[in-house]
């Protein structure tokens, strides 16, 4: 009867480690942005004083400041997004769709938004009004060409479909 030798090599798993967002509060009654569930996404964010945000008839912009700084690690961005209740539920939205903030913006973290109703809207201090989500960034370069790609599509943007 023969028998092998089974040599077993023990492979020691380092546990990845989480990139850190370190989040400065500029008042000091104002809460820590948290997650909704364990699971979630994006951390929602706690106005840090009172809004007011008049019609677009009187405003295009309102600019909230939002209670903190950031220091984004090395390779990331947050993006600042309208939570999906308030959406849903009034008339406004971020003035420019997306707030991106770099990993060099070292101000105080603010929101831009616009009411496109015709009354204005009022939202309380503590309110969960937005939410961010810290993301790797993809480095990439842009240089001068040709674009060579033909397609058999007719049609400008927003054609398809049509």
């Amino acid at each position: 009867m023969a028998t092998s030798a089974t040599t077993t090599t023990k492979t020691t798993a380092t546990k990845a480690t989480k990139p850190e967002l370190i989040v400065e509060l500029l008042h000091k009654d104002l809460q820590l942005p948290t997650k909704g569930t364990e699971k979630a996404s994006c951390y929602d964010v706690y106005l840090p004083e009172s809004v007011v945000i008049p019609p677009v008839s009187l405003c295009t912009s309102v600019v909230i400041p939002l209670g903190f700084k950031l220091d984004i690690p090395e390779g990331y961005e947050v993006l600042l997004h309208l939570r999906s209740s308030v959406g849903r539920d009034n008339t406004i939205m971020l003035s420019n769709i997306k707030g991106i903030v770099d990993e060099d913006y070292t101000d105080e973290v603010q929101a831009f938004v616009r009411n496109v109703g015709k009354q204005e809207i009022r939202f309380a201090k503590g309110q969960r009004l937005f939410q961010m989500e810290m993301r790797k960034k993809e480095i990439y370069t842009i240089k001068a060409g040709t674009v060579d790609k033909t397609t058999t599509r007719t049609g400008k943007s927003g054609s398809t479909g049509k």
